[in-house]
């Protein structure tokens, strides 16, 4: 072993704090870990009790530490243990012992000697890096006493004889990031506003050689800093028949800001000019230069909006006949005004695979996002890519961490708003950074995306819209308790309660939902704008004994609402039958934006064609699929679990099926789990059919074309990504959001 820096035949481009392996040094320990050294990379076994640690103090400043570096390769195993410590003496066994207790806000954090990081990994022996990003968690005072850390720990997964490869371990900060390149794209987070930048180091010049429209063109651009302590001036010149001019100057120096920056370049119209972007400062801080762009007013106004409400079933809204409670009363007076899908369906069951895949208009096997750990590669194109791509303002207001950057889908959208706090409700999302963000984008057309994380569980509506909970007279069976359904208040669940609270959550948003309509209404919005309304799948609540949206994929779980109003190209009150799927809103989308997508590798359809009925029989014998790709054992499994939507009829392969002690016992019998509902008529799906044919003919039928349809996706999905290793994106703080929401165990 070497400790820092690591050899130049490294791969990276710059020497990093950390640990790379040879034969002749003896910087970490091995404790009760089996292991061998051989050509710079360290094989472990597994054994009880046993980690690694270092032996020489790390002396990283935490303020400056950025995130940990990791590539290693598992067979099995899904989860390590990261410790850090500012203790040069922490002892693995006390990683549980409480050192300090703090009182902030009349809120009282326990700090303990070693702070635990979860790292999820992928056991298919095949080398990912890792990058657990823990800047936030570091300057929270997330590690104990004093700014420095000292010592690390590893635990490997705890199966016995597992055994990992490592190739090396970095610790990086953030200037040591910045800094291996003169220039560079990345994306910046500053107080929950994640931007697509250019980053520079100080000082730089960046020119560019443009011939600007004869249309009066703008320049538009944002600006940040790194480092607190070294102020940096930006400059914007423009040279034009050889004489230059500078047209921006001012001078950044808080790290934890954005600034926005919109200039007429009018008096430049139709002429080339060279646009330079200089920057300055007196110790060499790092410069941002978020979303540059030159654009000319539309010709033609034309907006996006997608609307996603998280774990929303269709039959919950009075637009698709719920009889119950009026949970949406705005939302049923704009389907009026657009088309209503009765028979939309997501492609999973949870946000982690659903949404990259109406994102790309791929089906989550061909997307490769399934498990928890997986996120969409960057070869993949999005729709907010195109968007920008083709001159839109993007941006993405987002409370579900499975549905941005460390899942990928910060891809295109040139500005993330992560309101990812677990007491954040719907009313932020429609909050201050919306409204500020359309100020920004006027003179644009944009594509936006909400996120909106209820009526997501735990179910807990704000007041006046948790009512109709308060004024019922309860009764039934009471439940065991669930932190991912349950309020922390609720002493009693009971199955009536939880639908009662579900309800209300989305009758909260009904009106947040409408308040924001009035918005785009006070600014002249909504005659310009693709309005359409979705979730990313539904929600069991309490049918065979069921909650949540884990598999199988009943009705419940895949049916969702797709409401579209667009006045310009879309007919009012108008209902279709046809079963349609999540995949199918991109390619509508770029349809009614007259985008060419024959070029690209598309999997929906539009469904232009069908709200003009033409091409019927098409659509009548259109097949829709959902795939279950939670509870796949490797990234390509082909077996044939999921669902088939044809017609009036839903054909259902669940792994589920099986009692938990027989599941992986289970391959050959795949065609023996599956069931067939005639979902048009039997709308909860409470009886099975029951016949000859569909047992002994029709189930191989449904399991043949599944597995075949998996086996195609997975070969898409391997041209697509050139079967490369892949970086694993992880943050500390997301994880412990989804954990306490009842994604991770």
């Amino acid at each position: 072993m070497s400790y820092p820096p690591p050899p130049s035949s490294s791969p990276l481009p710059a020497p990093l704090n950390g640990f790379t392996f040879d034969n002749n040094d003896e910087s970490l320990v091995f404790h009760k870990a089996e292991h061998t050294i051989d050509k710079g990379l360290c094989s472990v076994k597994w054994s009880p009790g046993s980690f690694i640690t270092n032996t020489r103090e790390l002396l990283l400043n935490r303020e400056n530490l950025i995130e940990i570096e990791i590539r290693l390769k598992a067979k099995q195993g899904k989860k390590l243990l990261l410790g850090l410590s500012s203790n040069p003496v922490a002892q693995w066994s006390d990683r549980d012992k409480i050192v300090q207790r703090v009182m902030v806000g009349g809120f009282e954090f326990k700090k303990r000697d070693i702070c635990i990081v979860p790292l999820n990994i992928i056991p298919d022996n095949i080398f990912h890096t890792y990058n657990i990003n823990i800047e936030s968690k570091m300057r929270s005072g997330w590690t104990a006493f004093d700014d420095m850390v000292r010592k690390f720990f590893i635990s490997l997964p705890e199966i016995p004889d597992n055994e990992i490869v490592i190739d090396y371990i970095r610790f990086v900060t953030n200037k040591e990031k910045f800094s291996r390149t003169p220039c560079g794209q990345s994306y910046i987070k500053k107080n929950k506003e994640r931007r697509s930048v250019l980053y520079t180091k100080t000082p730089s010049r960046l020119r560019y050689t443009l011939t600007l429209s004869n249309t009066t063109p703008y320049l538009s651009f944002g600006t940040g800093c790194l480092e607190p302590n070294d102020p940096v001036e930006f400059k914007v010149s423009i040279k034009s028949n050889n004489s230059e001019k500078v047209i921006f100057q001012k001078t950044t120096h808080d790290p934890d800001i954005w600034t926005f920056e919109k200039l007429d370049l009018s008096e430049y119209a139709g002429k080339t000019v060279d646009v330079t972007f200089s920057n300055s400062s007196r110790q060499g801080n790092i410069a941002f230069w978020s979303n540059p762009v030159i654009y000319t007013p539309p010709q033609e106004k034309f907006n996006v909006i997608i609307l996603l409400q998280d774990a929303l079933r269709a039959d919950h809204l009075p637009s698709y006949g719920y009889p119950a409670r009026a949970t949406s009363p705005f939302c049923e007076k704009f389907a009026q005004t657009g088309v209503v899908f009765e028979n939309a369906f997501s492609q999973a069951t949870a946000t982690r695979p659903s949404c990259p895949s109406f994102m790309t208009s791929l089906f989550p096997t061909t997307a490769g996002v399934g498990l928890h750990h997986e996120a969409l590669n960057a070869n993949y194109l999005t729709l907010a890519e195109i968007m920008r791509s083709q001159g839109y303002a993007t941006a993405a207001i987002n409370q579900n961490g499975n549905a941005g950057y460390y899942n990928g889908l910060h891809q295109g959208f040139s500005r993330l708003y992560e309101l990812e706090d677990i007491d954040a409700g719907t009313a932020d999302v429609y909050g201050r950074q919306f409204k500020s963000w359309l100020d920004d984008k006027q003179g644009r057309n944009f594509f936006l995306y909400f996120h909106i994380m209820d009526p997501h569980g735990p179910y807990n509506p704000p007041a006046p819209f948790d009512q109709w909970y308060r004024e019922a007279h309860l009764s039934g069976e009471t439940l065991p308790k669930d932190p991912a359904l349950d309020p922390v208040w609720m002493e009693k669940p009971t199955l009536e309660g939880r639908r009662l609270l579900y309800d209300g959550e989305i009758r909260n948003n009904d009106h947040w939902f409408e308040r924001f309509y009035e918005i785009l209404l006070s600014r002249d919005l909504l005659k310009d704008t693709l309005i359409i309304l979705i979730s990313d799948h539904g929600e069991n609540l309490g049918e065979r004994d069921t909650w949540g949206h884990k598999p199988p994929g009943y009705i419940q779980g895949i049916h969702v609402p797709l409401i579209m109003r667009y006045p310009q190209k879309l007919p009012p009150k108008k209902v279709i039958s046809a079963p349609v799927q999540l995949i199918d809103i991109m390619p509508t989308i770029l349809d009614i934006a007259g985008i060419d997508k024959d070029e690209m590798v598309l999997q929906g359809d539009s469904l232009l064609p069908l709200i003009n009925e033409s091409d019927l029989d098409f659509w009548d014998s259109r097949i829709c699929f959902s795939e279950e790709v939670v509870n796949r054992s490797k990234k390509f499994d082909n077996r044939p679990f999921g669902s088939l939507i044809i017609d009036d009829w839903h054909f259902l392969n669940s792994k589920e099926f099986l009692p938990h002690k027989l599941r992986k016992w289970c391959s050959g019998a795949e065609p023996f789990l599956s069931k067939a509902f005639q979902y048009t008529t039997d709308r909860e799906e409470l009886q099975f059919i029951n016949s000859f044919y569909f047992d002994f003919v029709g189930k191989f039928i449904v399991s043949r074309i599944m597995k075949n349809f998996h086996k195609r996706n997975q070969q898409i999905c391997k041209g697509l990504t050139g079967k490369k290793e892949g970086t694993i994106k992880t943050e500390p703080e997301v994880m412990e959001k989804l954990r306490a929401l009842g994604y991770l165990q």
